[in-house]
């Protein structure tokens, strides 16, 4: 008879311990769900700034250190740091591809890795001022940095390459 109240107590302390995980499990979700939903917000965000042709808006978007390795930019480089970002964003702007608007076909995916990164895939596409067109896909490694989620590292990848303004097929 005096197992009984120890076992009783030992299945509340296991049944407490489990409703305590899930109200954890529960919170997880919610702040995954919401910082899932600030990152996309972001990336609406730089899809807005892009379209604008704001290298220095754009490149805010981006941690201090990010990594940027280009299927779209400059010389198709790696970039590494705001400074090498601003310029390949200018350089994309004004003379490769001025004009130059990018979509995306759907809000992308989420995949929480910790409270602090994330990883965005999305569908793209870059549209020229002739009205042609690059699909892909990008990859981005989010950070929260200071309440703000920005793009660690970018991978864009296109299915043909986009071509620049005054080149020929």
């Amino acid at each position: 008879m005096k197992m009984i109240p120890l076992i009783l107590s030992s299945i509340i302390l296991i049944l407490g311990c489990n409703d305590s995980n899930q109200s954890s499990n529960n919170n997880s979700s919610v702040m995954n769900s919401n910082y899932k939903d600030l990152i996309i917000q972001a990336t609406q965000e730089f899809l807005a700034a892009w379209n604008k042709g704001d290298a220095q808006l754009v490149t805010s978007f981006f941690t201090d250190d990010a990594i940027r390795v280009s299927g779209v930019g400059a010389s198709g480089a790696t970039q590494r740091g705001k400074a090498e970002l601003e310029a390949a964003y200018v350089q994309l702007f004004t003379q490769t591809m001025p004009g130059i608007q990018m979509k995306y076909s759907d809000k992308g995916e989420v995949r929480m890795y910790s409270p602090e990164f994330a990883v965005w895939q999305g569908n793209l596409e870059i549209i020229r001022t002739d009205g042609t067109s690059s699909k892909g896909y990008v990859v981005e490694i989010f950070k929260k940095v200071e309440n703000r989620w920005l793009i660690a590292e970018a991978y864009p990848v296109f299915s043909s390459p986009p071509v620049p303004a005054n080149s020929t097929k």
